[in-house]
């Protein structure tokens, strides 16, 4: 059998990429997913499977020289690369063989670090109406106007060339609003080069982002000057493999598109879609992806990722659509029932749709308006923008429905064109103080009486943003004055912000700069209302937080409650005390995790901190005795002039070592417990202190230190 000889080389190639790149492992929380493993549509006589980052492929491993030989071993009949990265595959066995044993006997491979059924992607949107004439039918679009894409088109801009990767059915090559649109494409149903509909869904959504805009004929897109690039990878019924997901991604990725829209889903997480997709977000690329069309609170992937833009359903009334999908996960909302855009069907035409497929490309386009006034917008900026420009409908503040609200095309182009001043003048009262202080920017020099957009660029990166909508007082005064108060009901951040006035007629600008001192934020640690747990996030009653994304997937891979204990802050910005810049942070009993967005999809976007260092600070330990090198029973770590031995060394081997806990920087001795007022003998390490208790079996014989109580209580955040 000589089917693997081809991709036998690439794995070799790829191997210095396994090491830098784990797979990312499915969240382990209880939360409603929808059904079990094998109840959702899967392909048949497919599997999945991922290879762990330290696989070894030779004489001396479990996997033999002969790759083919190893899969056959399996029963595999043929095998393909299920995204490129050179340990993610789909394995074909015959249509009669039993996939769940199959998959249990590949999970007792070490080296396999995933596998799954190879489950089928399916479309969100559906018909509500007969196929639309072919006319002018843009007085039949109402959502351009709901999300103010009329004014940004009258005023701002109608788009510039960014590509779009319409992850779908494909796009009809001659619809006449679409085909001087396009860019090349590919196939991964037919695996072709030719992209082409044999559905409608595909061309529908690509209508919304870009159908040509005054052109006399059918419908407006969102952005006139976007590229479309087709990639199929549902079938003529709207469904399709993970695999061809999988693929289509990263073909997206390397052929340059900025923009993925996926407006397709399934509901159950996929660790191959999870790969394909972090891949995606760490080449910078922004993903949108539709929620969902069952209002029933599952999860939809790949919309529940982490960075993916999850888009819910709006109506014309500004209410949440019956059948859209919601969770925690949901970023934005966008019109999504009674749709106007093209369609291929025995022919290109116009049709009328519902669903949170027709949602998400009106955030894919505004996003590609952002990036043609400022291409150098990050995921997080395009984020914060869209977060805090969306107007709040259904519920108050963020919600499950709506996340943080209905998208708001025009304002989040004007936060991210980012003008440059030009008046003089503009004044923030007082010029520094605290987050409770009552900031009032003062500008002249406006057009009487027009609507002012205001924002807030923090250090953080986040925006606060006032407007006509939401503040009363942004218009200009009958001189063209603007007095504006600066409060919001989020807290001002620690450290410089700029403050921007922008005069909606007039298009003048103004901008002032202040300072927010170091403020106690206990807000952040008092109990929170409880939540629905999901696999994206969870609540914990015994402390009454949140734990959610990325701080929720570390503290589950490394340990969980055992290492950490429960989280005792939600998430909110500190400024480091080693390099002075914000970051996000959470506390827990025993630590404080750090988000490096930095290091986003690697092993380092979570670090913990370095508590140990922080609360012995000023303190003089003894350094160890000779000798000063390890034995069997004695680790000595010359980085700290420390050692570690017994039953210290056998704990911290056994649950994390240097990642977790850090080198040691003292030697054992006996300390004054702080909770219960007895003598132990304690060790401390950067991350931590352990502590030994003689009348506990093991493993509750050394415990660990509330680092992160004590921490908070020094730093004022907990009242002792």
């Amino acid at each position: 059998m000589r089917f693997f000889r081809r991709l036998l080389l690439f794995v070799a190639l790829l191997m210095v990429a396994w090491a830098a790149a784990p797979p990312p492992s499915a969240a382990s929380v209880d939360g409603p997913i929808a059904r079990d493993l094998w109840s959702y549509d899967h392909t048949v006589g497919d599997l999945m499977v991922g290879f762990r980052r330290d696989a070894a492929f030779g004489a001396n491993s479990g996997i033999s020289n002969s790759f083919d030989r190893y899969l056959s071993s399996f029963g595999v009949r043929s095998a393909s690369p299920a995204i490129g990265d050179g340990r993610t595959f789909v394995l074909h066995f015959d249509t009669a063989d039993d996939l769940s044993s199959r998959r249990e006997q590949l999970l007792n491979d070490p080296n396999i670090a995933f596998v799954e059924p190879n489950y089928l992607l399916t479309v969100y949107s559906g018909p509500t109406g007969p196929v639309v004439p072919n006319d002018e039918n843009y007085k039949q679009q109402w959502g351009p106007t709901k999300v103010g894409a009329d004014q940004t088109w009258n005023t701002l801009t109608t788009g510039g060339p960014i590509v779009i990767a319409m992850l779908d059915t494909g796009v009809s090559p001659t619809h006449p609003d679409l085909k001087d649109q396009l860019r090349p494409g590919f196939d991964f149903i037919g695996n072709d080069p030719n992209p082409s509909d044999d559905n409608g869904h595909g061309t529908f959504t690509a209508g919304i982002v870009a159908a040509a805009g005054n052109n006399g004929i059918g419908v407006a897109g969102m952005t006139w000057g976007a590229r479309v690039m087709p990639v199929k990878i549902l079938d003529q019924d709207g469904r399709g493999p993970v695999s061809a997901f999988s693929q289509g991604i990263r073909y997206a990725v390397d052929q340059g598109a900025q923009i993925i829209n996926v407006s397709a889903g399934i509901p159950v997480p996929s660790q191959a879609m999870e790969a394909a997709v972090a891949y995606a977000i760490g080449k910078g690329r922004i993903v949108v992806a539709a929620s969902g069309n069952q209002a029933d609170g599952v999860q939809n992937y790949p919309a529940a990722y982490p960075n993916v833009i999850a888009v819910s359903a709006s109506t014309k009334e500004d209410r949440i659509a019956d059948f859209s999908s919601y969770g925690s996960f949901v970023w934005v909302a966008a019109p999504g029932k009674d749709i106007v855009s093209t369609y291929f069907k025995e022919g290109d035409t116009y049709a009328q749709l519902n669903g949170t497929s027709a949602s998400t490309p009106y955030v894919s386009g505004t996003i590609a308006l952002m990036l043609s006034q400022r291409g150098d917008l990050t995921i997080k900026a395009i984020r914060e923008i869209l977060k805090a420009t969306a107007v709040d409908i259904d519920a108050v503040g963020f919600d499950p429905k709506a996340g943080y609200g209905r998208l708001d095309t025009l304002h989040s182009v004007i936060i991210a064109t980012n003008p440059a001043p030009t008046l003089t003048g503009a004044v923030v009262v007082p010029a520094s103080g605290k987050d409770t202080d009552a900031f009032l920017l003062t500008a002249t020099g406006f057009e009487p009486n027009e609507p002012i957009t205001a924002w807030i660029a923090a250090p953080d990166g986040s925006y606060r943003y006032f407007s006509t909508i939401r503040t009363p007082q942004a218009y200009a005064s009958a001189t063209g004055e603007i007095r504006l108060s600066l409060s919001t009901n989020e807290a001002l951040l620690e450290g410089k912000q700029t403050v921007v006035a922008y005069g909606e007629k007039s298009k003048r600008v103004a901008s002032a700069a202040f300072e927010v001192k170091q403020t106690i934020n206990t807000k952040a640690f008092e109990r929170v209302t409880s939540i629905v747990n999901t696999d994206a996030k969870v609540y914990f009653a015994e402390t009454g937080h949140i734990l959610s994304n990325a701080f929720l997937r570390y503290w589950q891979a490394n340990g969980g409650l055992a290492i950490f204990g429960f989280p005792i802050s939600e998430e909110f910005t500190e400024i480091s005390k080693i390099d002075n810049k914000p970051y996000a942070v959470q506390y827990f009993e025993r630590n404080r995790f750090e988000f490096h967005p930095e290091n986003a999809g690697t092993d380092y976007e979570v670090l913990l901190g370095l508590l140990g260092n922080d609360l012995t600070k000023g303190r003089k330990f003894d350094t160890a005795l000779a000798p000063f090198e390890s034995t069997t029973s004695r680790a000595y770590f010359p980085e700290t002039k420390h050692s570690l031995s017994s039953e210290f060394l056998q704990y911290w081997r056994e649950n994390g070592g240097l990642a977790v806990f850090g080198y040691p920087i003292s030697e054992p001795f006996q300390e004054v417990n702080k909770d219960n007022g007895k003598v132990y003998l304690v060790q401390y390490f950067e991350r931590n202190r352990f502590e030994l208790h003689p009348e506990n079996s093991y493993p509750y014989n050394v415990l660990l230190g509330r680092l992160g109580v004590e921490i908070a209580r020094d730093q004022g955040y907990l009242i002792r």
